[in-house]
Order: C-alpha cells, then sequence, then structure tokens
C-alpha cells in the first residue's frame, strides 16, 4: 500500500513540475515586450478598506503607464463582483486621469481563465497586454495562447508583497489546473451581468 501511495504522489508531483515547467518555459519569450495591442487588460488581485491593495494599484499604474505611452487605447479591468473589484479599479484610474471612456469594466473575472476567455470571447480583444505580477502572467499568457490570443504580458511589480511565499505556492497548483483547463478548453460560466 506504501509503495502505491508513493508511486501515486511521484506521479502528481511530475505533473505538477512538468506542467510549471511547460507553461513558464513557453511564455517567457512574451514578458515585458512592450508593443501595441487593442487592449490592455489588467486581472483583478483584490482590495482593501474600498482601494485597490497594493499589488492590484501597482497593476493598475503599470496599466495607467502602458496607456499613456499609447501601447493601447483601450484598458478592461477585470475581476471578481463580490467586492465591488472592477468599480474600485475604475474609481482608482479616474482619479489619476483616465478618461472612464476608455475604460471597459468586465465584472465576471472570476479567475485568470475567465478574464482571458471574456477578453476574448465578450469584447473580441484578440491582441492584448496582460498586466499582473511576473509570477502570475505566465499562466494568464498561456491561457491566452490557448485561446488563440496574441498576448504579450508587462510586469507590475514594484517589491515583495506580503504573502508572496503562499502565493507562490499557490500559483504551482493553479498553473497545474489551468494547464488541464486549456487542455480541455473550457466553457465559462459567464451570464452577462454589467456588460
Amino acid at each position: 500500500m506504501k509503495k502505491i501511495l508513493g508511486t501515486i504522489i511521484m506521479i502528481v508531483m511530475l505533473i505538477i513540475i512538468s506542467t510549471n515547467i511547460c507553461i513558464c518555459t513557453s511564455t517567457s519569450a512574451l514578458l515585458n515586450n512592450y508593443t501595441t495591442a487593442d487592449a490592455i487588460l489588467v486581472l483583478g488581485c483584490g482590495t482593501n478598506d474600498g482601494k485597490p491593495s497594493l499589488m492590484l494599484q501597482d497593476r493598475l499604474d503599470k496599466a495607467i503607464e502602458l496607456y499613456e505611452n499609447n501601447q493601447a487605447f483601450t484598458v478592461l479591468l477585470s475581476g471578481d463582483p463580490n467586492d465591488n473589484e472592477v468599480e474600485i479599479m475604475k474609481e482608482y484610474m479616474v482619479d489619476q486621469g483616465i478618461d472612464e471612456n476608455v475604460l471597459i469594466l468586465d465584472n465576471e473575472g472570476y479567475s485568470t481563465y475567465q478574464s482571458l476567455y471574456n477578453a476574448k470571447n465578450i469584447y473580441n480583444f484578440n491582441n492584448v497586454i496582460v498586466v499582473s505580477q511576473q509570477y502570475h502572467l505566465y499562466r494568464a499568457l498561456y491561457i491566452g495562447l490557448s485561446l488563440n490570443m496574441d498576448v504579450t504580458g508587462v510586469c507590475a511589480q514594484n517589491m515583495i508583497y506580503n504573502g508572496q511565499i503562499i502565493r507562490d505556492a499557490r500559483e504551482i497548483l493553479a498553473r497545474t489546473k489551468d494547464y488541464f483547463n486549456c487542455i480541455l478548453k473550457l466553457e465559462t460560466d459567464y451570464i452577462g451581468i454589467n456588460v
């Protein structure tokens, strides 16, 4: 029994390691390519007391920089509606001087996969610059490629964030999950609220 359990654990570990290597190596060349695109996609990552979290603020600041450098003329803000995330993202960007007419709000970005799926299939953006922290961008870009999108990623990381070790560990598992989601080409549960 111990031998069987050991074999199962080894197989699971090999799957996790190989899927992570595949995702990171296949997308690393797409990082920090400052190109033009149809839209800048900012992936949500939480708020604190009605304000963007520090990680989210870094993503929004990077999106503002890209927009002001004319690398896209539309910014797609994607996040979870449960904490009013995209409205908070919008408010922050408007406060920084961005015209709200260039902002599109995706209130159904429940996951990275969902956000990329919505960008292509709901908002019809095929060519996007994805803004997130580097550890997260590998997976986001891999999802975009699997959806036949023309994607590049720009890193928003300006510091080491509290709890990063936990996020890194979670991301290892999330990469494996989304590797298989991409193979299966899963449909999403988008229901069209607040489009």
